[in-house]
């Protein structure tokens, strides 16, 4: 088994199902199915209708799971079913697959006849989860829907498709549109949707929504610095060094500003350093996209705790890819090294593995035995597995082993030379993505936010408590009808709250969304998206510790 699993959910809620057919499925299958796997593919199936929000989302997982045996089955859905929830939910499920025949599928069904404007919107969401040039045929039925569909919400899904898909000529097909629209929501989808374009020539369009004088919402503005970000074009730095953010802004403005490496932007990020602190603790990681000199400083003040622990942590994480500077050693040392369970004190113990220092080895090893807290000792030890010559057995004692299970059995081969070196180094490379260490990690996460805040997908609803698989299925349902809470969420977790939320080991915190509602979400579809896109994070994703 690999030391680390993907951050993709493959498990959910378990509720009340015959045991023969609950788990058939947990990876890709390319063999015939049997009897009980047909049955179980099923199960799966009429899942996704069911009228508990949890089991649907536990279905769609599932069977991206499956993998390609299950696509007969879901086109047997787009072909047959009228069921609007068991219909949406099939167009997510293909359009998470990622693969060539599901999109094909997929485009083949939204091009034969008008269909429902849920399971429409659902089928154009899947497309966009992937990059790659549609076929000509369906690149006019985008165009179609963007200039003259009567329905702002599939206009809306289809500018967003048209951008991930990178169509061609839409900057000039939204030209008009992006000044006439009056739907504030549209306008954010189509900023968002030229960003993901990637084309230079839009960014006369966006600039125009750095300034709050023509653009007062704060989405629109939100979702300029997001396009800003993607852009990364000189034509957009003045406007966006004008740029005054408001506190929901400060997150979206410092990843903008690290698409740039102007000294003046260096200096603006440290201003929000002084000024916004925790709020704009992203900005370390435009720092170290930077890495000028005076970029470094900002850094080396991050670490040194002038701002705050937060921000310290966060600058931890932030320089983990400039191993090459010995100035960060010592902040880095003194935040290992130091007594409390302090913040970043985890987040130093990981980038000082990463870099293999073998100076402040020796210490950490001592103090090892004497630490409580899971993800100290976990990178603790990680540190000494990697840059200390000490055998395991003797820095980690009899009695803790079992803490660290799995970690200290794979140090422990790695020294009798049953087991490669690289499973540390991926262990390592996990954990500093889960910690979203790195300026594109953070770009990536920035932008789902955004998209989320221009859908109204974040607005403020009651959470509920995370239930792992084996849950109690017998559990109150969330309130709003259907089974369905206020809130969406996965099957195995709940929904998403207010802002998104960030891994346990993000420098983040979390960060604040888009315009708030603090009301039921009064449709089952943005319910369903919501968990959608927690499960399977849209768009490519950047993986700067892969190597």
């Amino acid at each position: 088994m690999r030391v680390f699993a993907s951050s993709l959910l493959l498990f959910g809620l378990a509720v009340a199902r015959p045991a023969a057919a609950r788990d058939d499925f947990l990876r890709p299958t390319s063999h015939d199915l049997t009897a009980r796997e047909k049955a179980s593919l099923e199960e799966r199936i009429e899942e996704l209708g069911d009228s508990d929000w949890r089991v649907r989302q536990r279905a769609i997982r599932r069977l991206v799971a499956i993998g390609e045996p299950a696509l007969p089955a879901l086109q047997v859905v787009l072909q047959r079913s009228s069921e609007s929830k068991q219909l949406r939910n099939a167009c997510l499920a293909l359009g998470a697959f990622g693969e060539t025949k599901a999109l094909t599928l997929l485009e083949r069904w939204v091009l034969a006849d008008r269909r429902p404007e849920e399971a429409l919107r659902a089928a154009l969401f899947g497309l966009a989860h992937v990059r790659g040039v549609p076929n000509p045929e369906f690149t006019t039925q985008l165009r179609r829907m963007i200039e003259s569909d009567p329905l702002p919400t599939v206009r809306e899904t289809a500018v967003l498709c048209a951008g991930v898909r990178r169509l061609a000529g839409l900057t000039a097909l939204l030209k008009v549109p992006l000044q006439s629209e009056r739907s504030a929501r549209l306008r954010g989808c189509m900023l968002f949707a030229l960003g993901e374009a990637g084309d230079a020539a839009a960014a006369p369009l966006v600039a125009k929504f750095l300034d709050p004088r023509h653009a007062r919402d704060e989405k629109l503005r939100r979702a300029a610095l997001q396009a800003t970000a993607r852009l990364g074009t000189p034509l957009l730095l003045a406007p966006l060094l004008k740029f005054e953010p408001d506190r929901l802004e400060v997150a979206d403005y410092a990843v903008a500003l690290g698409a740039y490496s102007e000294p003046a932007v260096v200096a603006r990020l440290g201003e929000l350093l002084r000024h916004e602190r925790e709020r704009a603790a992203v900005a370390v990681h435009s720092l170290a996209r930077i890495a000028s000199p005076e970029a470094k400083e900002w850094l080396e003040r991050a670490l040194g705790g002038e701002f705050s622990e937060a921000v310290a942590a966060a600058a931890a994480l932030a320089v983990a890819d400039l191993v090459d500077q010995q100035r960060f050693l010592p902040h880095l040392r003194t935040l290992a090294l130091a007594q409390s369970s302090r913040p970043g004190k985890a987040d130093a113990l990981l980038v000082l593995a990463r870099i293999g220092d073998r100076e402040a080895a020796g210490a950490i090893a001592d103090a090892l035995p004497l630490w409580r807290e899971p993800a100290l000792l976990e990178r603790g030890l990680l540190f000494c597995a990697v840059a200390l010559d000490r055998p395991i057995e003797e820095v980690m004692p009899q009695h803790r082993r079992d803490e660290v299970p799995e970690l200290w059995r794979d140090a422990v081969a790695i020294e009798r030379a049953v087991a490669h070196p690289g499973l540390i180094k991926e262990r390592i490379a996990d954990l500093l993505h889960a910690g979203r260490a790195h300026w594109l990690l953070a770009r990536d996460d920035q932008r789902e936010a955004v998209l989320r805040a221009v859908l109204e997908l974040d607005r403020d609803e009651p959470v509920e408590q995370r239930l792992p698989d084996g849950g109690n299925p017998s559990a109150p349902p969330p309130p709003s009808g259907e089974g369905e809470g206020a809130g969406g969420g996965g099957a195995d977790e709940a929904a998403p709250p207010p802002a998104e939320p960030r891994p346990p080991d993000s420098p983040f915190g979390t960060q604040p969304g888009g315009h708030r509602r603090g009301r039921h979400d009064p449709t089952r579809f943005e319910h369903d998206l919501r968990s959608w896109l927690s499960d399977f994070p849209p768009l490519d994703r950047a993986a700067p510790f892969t190597r």
